[in-house]
């Protein structure tokens, strides 16, 4: 049986493939958008990063200052309790004008 009643796709000559200039400008220009997607996230972490850092320094000296001072009452029952005086051992406080 003849194959006489297939209707073939219409080819455009030309017109079925975007050129290489078309396909590598639009590769750009998602490119670009990409980059200033990832520009604004890197200055949205730089942000965030240093926002941390600070919050991080406030509760280190926070700490400090609280494990100080739990550090005194230990050594102050020591004292009281066996005469041990164990002060000299203690860090010395920083100086806050020296930081």
């Amino acid at each position: 049986m003849p194959k006489d009643n297939i209707i073939q796709f219409p080819r455009k000559e030309g017109a079925s493939r975007p050129s290489r200039k078309s396909i590598l400008e639009n590769r750009i220009a998602e490119l670009n958008i990409e980059n200033e997607y990832i520009q604004s996230d890197l200055e949205y972490l730089g942000q965030q990063l240093d926002s941390n850092i600070s919050e991080l320094q406030v509760s280190l000296k926070e700490l400090e200052s609280i494990m100080l001072k739990s550090l005194d009452k230990s050594m102050a029952e020591l004292k009281k309790d066996f005469g041990l005086d164990l002060t000299p051992l203690m860090p010395k406080q920083d100086d806050p004008e020296e930081d």
